[in-house]
């Protein structure tokens, strides 16, 4: 078993609740800016955004009943160690919207997106407070998940695929409960155990893909992610690590 690196107690949420804000991610900013000093737990949940973003800046597009969150977090961990932060994420909010679906399974598409059936439903967007002295002091998590809309083709909402309907606010605190416990096992104990189950979730090993970077693309086969986060790709016998990119499948 496992040695903990260190005790931790649980996250202390405080929420604020907002019937329309520009993004809940700008507007956490804006509070961390006005006082640097907030606490951890800190989570803005907004009804609706007028300009919600995802990745790279794109528009999240909007839905009435979906879930738009944005939270504080200041995990104690080195810098090769943050992009473990996303996964565990994604397996928290996996793990919530696997509560509803009682004939299916989410699953977890590198290195951001929770999919049913092959189509999205919810996305996460971390960004970090600048670097100092080889540190970030803080890191703001983004979640926006589809619940009861999805505006796009390639998207679904869950309650496609639940047999009940769907509270918003409930959805929002049964995942960060379970953020919170996963998150709290990560400082204590480390990535192991979070890295095994996310794998269970996510491609199976020689899956063909194809990975965006840049304006390119490479072709190979999803080999596993290793324990800083990235994606290993087989290609062309090599395998070939990936920091950042987009996974589109080209086969089943």
């Amino acid at each position: 078993m496992q040695q903990p690196r260190y005790s931790r107690v649980a996250i202390i949420w405080s929420l604020k609740e907002y019937d329309c804000v520009p993004s809940t991610q700008s507007t956490l900013k804006d509070l961390i800016e006005n006082n640097t000093e907030l606490p951890e737990g800190i989570v803005i949940h907004a009804k609706r955004q007028t300009n919600g973003y995802g990745r790279h800046g794109r528009v999240w597009e909007q839905g009435d009943g979906n879930l738009y969150l944005s939270f504080l977090v200041k995990p104690k961990c080195s810098l090769d160690r943050v992009g473990q932060l996303s996964l565990l994420t994604g397996l928290a909010l996996s793990d919530t919207i696997d509560k509803y679906m009682p004939a299916q399974k989410s699953t977890l598409k590198w290195p951001n997106d929770v999919m049913v059936n092959n189509k999205k439903c919810a996305g996460i967007l971390i960004e970090a407070a600048p670097i100092k002295d080889n540190r970030c002091e803080y890191f703001i998590i983004g979640v926006g998940v589809n619940i009861k809309s999805a505006p796009l083709d390639i998207a679904t909402s869950l309650e496609t695929h639940s047999t009940q309907g769907i509270d918003v606010k409930e959805f929002r605190d049964i995942f960060l409960s379970r953020f919170s416990e996963i998150y709290n096992s990560w400082q204590i104990y480390g990535f192991e155990d979070i890295h095994a189950k996310y794998l269970e979730k996510t491609y199976e090993r020689d899956t063909e893909i194809s990975v965006k970077l840049g304006s390119k693309h490479i072709e190979g086969k999803f080999e596993s992610i290793d324990m800083d986060g990235n994606l290993l790709l087989m290609c062309n016998e090599k395998i070939k690590r990936i920091s950042s990119g987009e996974i589109y499948a080209t086969s089943n």
